[in-house]
Order: C-alpha cells, then sequence, then structure tokens
C-alpha cells in the first residue's frame, strides 16, 4: 500500500522531514504533495482518501467546497475509490440520557471558539453533506467507537449522481 499525503507548503516539509528521520522503513511508500485540498487533489488509481478530523475545521460551505474537489478527484480515480472520513460524531438526540455527557460536546465547543464555522457533527449532519457533493454513505459503513470517540465514516461515489462541478 502506497499514501499520498497533501499538505500546505510548510506543512509539508515539516513532514517529508519528520517522516524520513522517525520512519526510514516507510521511504518509498508515500509521497508527500505540496498542495491546498480547496484548490486540487490529486488522483490515484483505485485510491482511499482519508480526512481524519479535517471535516470539523470548517464551516458547511467549506465542506461541500472539499467534498465536491474530492468527489472530482475520486471520479478520475475509478470505481474502486473510497473516502475514509474519521471524525467525533455528536449524538443524534442531544436530549438522550447518554448524549448529555459526550465528549463531541465539548469539542463542539472548542470548535466554536477555534474557527469560523467549524463544528463536531451527527451522522445524519454529515451524511447530508456527503450526498450533496455525490456520494453515497451505506448504512453499514460506519465504524463507531474507535479510541478517542472516533468514528470512522466510509464514503463512495454516487454512480447515480452528476458529476460533481
Amino acid at each position: 500500500m502506497r499514501g499520498v499525503l497533501v499538505e500546505l507548503d510548510r506543512v509539508a516539509d515539516e513532514a517529508r522531514d519528520h517522516l524520513t528521520t522517525a520512519y526510514p522503513d516507510l521511504t518509498g511508500r508515500y509521497e508527500i504533495v505540496n498542495g491546498d485540498m480547496f484548490q486540487n487533489v490529486p488522483a490515484r488509481p483505485q485510491a482511499v482518501y482519508l480526512l481524519s478530523r479535517v471535516i470539523h475545521n470548517y464551516g458547511d460551505d467549506q465542506c461541500a467546497a472539499l467534498l465536491q474537489r474530492l468527489a472530482s478527484a475520486m471520479g478520475e480515480s475509478g470505481p474502486e475509490a473510497e473516502l475514509f472520513l474519521m471524525e467525533h460524531l455528536l449524538p443524534e438526540d442531544p436530549q438522550a440520557d447518554e448524549a448529555q455527557l459526550h465528549p463531541s460536546h465539548a469539542l463542539d465547543m472548542i470548535m466554536m471558539t477555534l474557527t469560523v464555522g467549524g463544528q463536531e457533527r451527527t451522522r445524519l449532519h454529515l451524511s447530508r453533506l456527503l450526498t450533496d457533493a455525490g456520494f453515497i454513505l451505506p448504512a453499514a459503513e460506519a465504524k463507531p467507537n474507535l479510541p478517542a470517540e472516533m468514528t470512522l465514516l466510509i464514503a463512495r461515489l454516487n454512480p447515480d449522481a452528476s458529476p460533481p462541478r
């Protein structure tokens, strides 16, 4: 398996130095691309695109733009391409007893104070963003209860959706 890390210039340079020093045995198994995911996402054959704790940094409009960029790249990558989203999910019912102490509420407050529009979202909210960008999120493709209260959502392009703009 090979990976491609797309990062802004200043982060890509640090990542290159860190990976070369800390993980020399991985050399040749990854590529670091200087770029801006809002401008260009490289297409790779049969790719898996991973966004881990990225979506929560942005408001819905920016998320829509990013997801449309990803959908476009994935369309060029072939029908096997997948999008892995790792995010903290808010409970669907905020009034439920178990929702009252859910750690995602604290993270949501942090996102509100540190970002412009950033927020934790429910699975339904993320599903709507994905659907609007041309993805499908099969019900069975959610892996909850990962470490740090993370959930992995696996989305694919909807073959019946219009190509992203």
